[in-house]
């Protein structure tokens, strides 16, 4: 099925975000509440997938021309043109989250985001998003998410356009994003076989990149309460997620059996490192670390 045409920014418009430029690869959007459903059961916390999504809104409202009634069209570094006849593809994500954020009397409204460009390459760049509450600018929540230009017809990664480098082209960085993934314990890992639902997709009908983390997520709470896990327990829930990393390798789609695969850590007692495969082939490599009881 082809992909609706400007899905991404056609959502900014029903957002009701408020987003300011304070430079041209530099965004602030304000964001009045987090949903009901963002929370876990106890009310407290916030759902680690939730945030990713949190932050995929605001990628929608930055780079979209419908966000404001704005003349003429604006976006971070013109995005809203390049989306026109480019795919913009996550390929991976850095998350790390204040121990503050997981407490109750944290309070999680109002809370704005800052998109700042971190590296930008010839057909990939890395923003950072940065999650603080509206009246107090503390930090919640780093993330950092490097994407590809891809080609509407190839399905592969290009180079940016000759008129949108020859407009932002002097932001071009020397350092390279850098993925690193923890090497795989030699022992058997812990499974959980879930199948891609509506809900999962994006606007590309592909697995959206935080329904990932959602999957491994909830195969990690399975597994630990039933205590499956040698050192990993469920006060690793409780105390909440500090960390994660994601190594996006290849798509899934509507309808897909996957297979999500754990292993304990071998390196920190307090990380879990996950594999999620379709027929055998590695879709993504994903490693989150809890914080333990003492932090």
């Amino acid at each position: 099925m082809k992909p609706l045409p400007n899905a991404l920014l056609r959502i900014a418009k029903h957002l009701n975000y408020k987003r300011t430029f304070l430079a041209r690869d530099c965004t602030r959007v304000d964001v009045p509440c987090i949903p009901y459903e963002a929370f876990e059961f106890t009310g407290t916390k916030i759902n680690p997938w939730y945030i990713q999504t949190l932050i995929g809104a605001v990628r929608s409202v930055s780079f979209s021309k419908y966000a404001d009634d704005k003349i003429p069209p604006r976006s971070t570094l013109d995005f809203h043109d390049i989306l026109e006849n480019y795919f913009i593809f996550i390929i991976g994500v850095t998350m790390d989250i204040k121990r503050p954020f997981h407490d109750f009397e944290t309070p999680k409204a109002p809370l704005y985001v800052v998109e700042k460009l971190k590296y930008l390459g010839k057909t990939s760049k890395t923003l950072t998003y940065d999650i603080r509450h509206g009246n107090t600018d503390e930090l919640y929540v780093s993330c950092d998410i490097t994407d590809v230009l891809v080609s509407t017809k190839s399905r592969k990664p290009t180079a940016y356009p000759d008129w949108w480098l020859q407009k932002h082209g002097d932001l071009v960085t020397e350092e390279k994003a850098k993925f690193a993934e923890e090497p795989l314990p030699n022992n058997e890992p812990f499974s959980s076989v879930i199948s891609v639902k509506s809900s999962d997709i994006d606007t590309y009908q592909h697995t959206n990149w935080a329904s990932y983390l959602k999957f491994c997520y909830e195969s990690f709470t399975d597994h630990t309460l039933t205590n499956s896990y040698k050192r990993m327990n469920k006060a690793h829930l409780s105390n909440g997620l500090k960390s994660c990393s994601m190594i996006y390798k290849n798509e899934t789609n509507l309808g897909d059996t996957l297979n999500v695969k754990s292993w304990e850590s071998d390196a920190d007692d307090d990380k879990v490192i996950f594999n999620v495969l379709k027929d055998d082939k590695v879709c993504l490599y994903c490693n989150m670390k809890f914080f333990n009881t003492f932090e």
